[in-house]
């Protein structure tokens, strides 16, 4: 007889469980979530120790899936990028720069202001008497040097020449890479700011 009085007793502390974090749920507005556990109790058939093992588990592999999204997401958003002084260093001995043409070279640095906040860095070639331009951008975890290997033949022919630090690359701000989705509107405001240029 006793047993049975502490086993009703489990069942309804259990069960006051269970009624606790469908309201906490359904008054925080996550509807999904308590519509989730109303379903895990159906399947383990109503029983409060059951839905609860139930309930712990679907938490863990949803903590996993979160963490693991979270964890590749910032891999592919932040790549590791290299400096400017490395890329300089590795186009040199890659003969992609000739260091004596390189710093005969006529440039001016330039800073622009991101839509995003942030200021973009910029070199630019000018052509005097020439309303012909090219906009190089490098690759990812690159800098702007890896552009240099392309301008010799736009110099060559009288278009003037930008190079520019994608976001969160060289010496740009930003803080992650989007492969495209950002970087447009920088790209845009380089162009903007060479057309008034020229």
């Amino acid at each position: 007889h006793n047993y049975k009085i502490k086993y009703y007793r489990c069942l309804d502390h259990y069960r006051n469980i269970i009624i606790n974090i469908y309201k906490f749920f359904r008054l925080s507005g996550l509807k999904l979530l308590y519509n989730i556990i109303i379903t895990l109790m159906i399947i383990s058939g109503g029983k409060a120790m059951e839905t609860i093992i139930i309930c712990v588990i679907f938490i863990l592999i949803i903590s996993i899936i979160i963490y693991t999204s979270y964890h590749f997401s910032n891999v592919v958003t932040k790549p590791i990028t290299m400096t400017s002084e490395e890329t300089y260093k590795r186009e040199l001995e890659n003969n992609n720069i000739q260091k004596d043409k390189w710093e005969k070279l006529y440039k001016e640095e330039v800073t622009i202001k991101s839509p995003y906040g942030y200021d973009i860095h910029g070199l630019y070639f000018p052509q005097s008497n020439s309303n012909k331009a090219i906009i190089f951008s490098h690759g990812i975890t690159w800098s702007l040097f890896g552009s240099v290997k392309y301008m010799d033949m736009f110099l060559k022919r009288g278009f003037s020449v930008f190079i520019y630090d994608n976001r969160n690359h060289g010496k740009s701000g930003g803080s992650d890479t989007s492969f495209g989705f950002y970087e447009k509107y920088d790209l845009k405001a380089c162009a903007d700011w060479l057309f008034n240029k020229i």
